[in-house]
């Protein structure tokens, strides 16, 4: 009688093995590819105006509808001498401070939402000190509503947004001077 057994149990074994392996490899290696590349960043704008730059940034420029949107502002020292920054009066958003306001637009140009509409300011003044390449950074997540009062829903479209320092004193050195500082707009789509 002829054995009929096509593959012998020990040669199964190897197969499955040398198949798990190569699996295990080529898995390993797609996540290290992935690792590698630089993180995903969003549409950013900013202006300078010596010696400080002002930004503002999204996670990306594409929402769904009902999803939050990260919004990153930064205020950086870009010259080489120490910069005091001074508001007269305090936005805390929960239990942080809040430096930088920023404005959503639709496609008329009408605006939509602002982080601070509705926000009191606190009898507090607030000073911060940035060293050479200091930076001083404020985020916030916007959950796709008009804000307060109302807090409707955005609708799917194209939007833009906007950020603004609000007016502080600033000092650099011997120098001391009011400034307001509002980045160019950001286009975005909610979809």
């Amino acid at each position: 009688m002829v054995d009929k057994q096509i593959v012998p149990a020990h040669r199964r074994r190897t197969v499955l093995t040398v198949a798990t392996v190569t699996a295990i490899l080529i898995l390993s290696s797609i996540y290290a590819y992935y690792q590698s590349l630089p993180p995903q960043t969003g549409p950013r704008a900013s202006i300078i105006s010596d010696p400080l730059e002002f930004s503002i940034e999204l996670d990306k420029s594409e929402y769904f509808d009902n999803e939050n949107a990260s919004v990153r502002m930064v205020v950086t020292n870009v010259s080489n001498l120490t910069v005091v920054l001074t508001w007269g009066g305090a936005r805390f958003w929960g239990d942080k401070e809040a430096f930088f306001d920023y404005s959503i637009f639709d496609q008329n140009g009408t605006e939509v939402f602002r982080r601070f509409r509705g926000v009191g300011v606190e009898a507090v003044i607030l000073s911060k000190t940035l060293s050479p390449g200091e930076q001083l950074p404020d985020e916030h997540v916007w959950t796709q509503t008009t804000g307060y009062p109302e807090f409707e829903r955005f609708p799917k479209g194209t939007y833009s947004i906007r950020a603004s320092t609000g007016e502080f004193f600033l000092k650099v050195g011997d120098q001391e001077s009011f400034l307001t500082l509002e980045t160019p707009s950001i286009i975005f789509s909610v979809v």
